[in-house]
């Protein structure tokens, strides 16, 4: 997966290859007289093109995106929280663990400050 700067180089390099492709195919076609030269030539250059910019090459993950962590709640701490809120005269220092994850934190305190 490119970063959002390899997806920038990729689209410049789409719209420059293809703009090249396309001035040289249509002198080539004009001095030539030929329209077939010109098809061929813009054809050949949309090939290599794509060749170049769909792959998800390495030089286009120069800046990896960093993702939060995901956060789960092991199996047990959801026991725990089940039986800290059947039995509420139980020890009070036991806190119920949240099953939320950080963007439904950050939704909830979004939604709070309108």
């Amino acid at each position: 997966m490119a970063d959002f700067k390899g997806q920038a180089l990729a689209e410049h390099l789409y719209q420059i290859l293809l703009l090249l492709f396309a001035v040289g195919g249509f002198g080539a076609g004009y001095i030539l007289q030929s329209f077939r030269i010109t098809v061929y030539i813009i054809a050949a250059g949309t090939l290599l093109t794509s060749i170049i910019v769909l792959p998800d090459w390495p030089f286009f993950n120069t800046t990896p995106i960093k993702f939060i962590p995901e956060v789960r709640a092991s199996s047990t701490d959801n026991n725990n929280t089940n039986n800290n809120s059947n039995n509420n005269n139980s020890n009070s220092n036991n806190k119920a663990v949240s099953t939320t994850t950080p963007q439904q934190q950050h939704r909830k305190k979004n939604n709070k400050k309108k």
